[in-house]
């Protein structure tokens, strides 16, 4: 289910061609002292991969991001490039 997430809904932006990758995005409005704060934000995103038996986990938090402020445009991209650095360094072949 969410590897879907990735390959087929909002987490597209933590796709890796030719690896299983799961996950899901998050974005929140933030409150201050009881209400909702005007513009402010929380976007995250939470991967892991390989998705049918996951080895590595990232969890990406992006406070108050500027402009776009969705976990899928902001957050997302940053665990695709923590993976992509794992499969880098592990030396790892897609399949």
């Amino acid at each position: 289910m969410l590897e879907t997430v990735v390959k087929d809904g909002s987490g597209k932006h933590a796709y890796i061609e030719g690896y299983r990758v799961g996950g899901k995005t998050g974005t929140a409005q933030k409150y201050e002292n009881g209400i909702i704060a005007q513009g402010k934000y929380v976007a995250s995103f939470v991967g892991f991969f390989p998705a049918d038996k996951p080895e590595y986990l990232a969890l990406v938090i992006i406070d108050e991001p500027q402009g776009v402020y969705y976990g899928s445009t902001v957050a997302a991209p940053y665990a695709k490039e923590v993976f992509e650095g794992i499969i880098n360094v592990k030396n790892m072949q897609a399949g």
